[in-house]
């Protein structure tokens, strides 16, 4: 058995991934899709009193149970996320190459040319991505 956690984007919630999760818990599989109070399919639980700290409650248990996920895994959860910081912060250099390369900057560009040009250098469409 394996133990997923599935992050929604950020207009989204957990519920984006109902199918998915149903298809892995069916195969015996331990799934998590959390969304966070008040957001997407638990906008009803919208009430005085969730602020920023709430949420960030929320996400420290989120990260405490992924670091535990890692463990499991015999994964070194800090390596991973270097890795993975890494891997961002070298694409975001080449997003901002290529914005200087067409003669615009980050604050000038529409979200979608940003986006498509992101998707490119993820799939290394403009070069080895790391």
């Amino acid at each position: 058995m394996t133990t997923f956690v599935l992050i929604h984007g950020s207009y989204q919630g957990g519920w984006i991934w109902q199918p998915v999760a149903n298809r892995l818990r069916a195969t015996g599989h331990a799934v998590y899709a959390p969304s966070l109070d008040g957001c997407a399919e638990r906008k009803h639980s919208l009430r005085p009193g969730i602020t920023t700290e709430t949420h960030a409650a929320e996400i420290g248990d989120l990260l405490f149970a992924v670091v535990n996920l890692a463990r499991k895994c015999k994964i070194d959860a800090e390596s991973a996320l270097q890795s993975a910081t890494n891997k961002f912060v070298a694409r975001f250099n080449q997003l901002e190459d290529e914005l200087k390369t067409r003669g615009s900057k980050l604050g000038e560009v529409e979200l979608e040319e940003m986006d498509a040009i992101w998707g490119k250098i993820k799939n290394g469409a403009s070069g080895p991505a790391p």
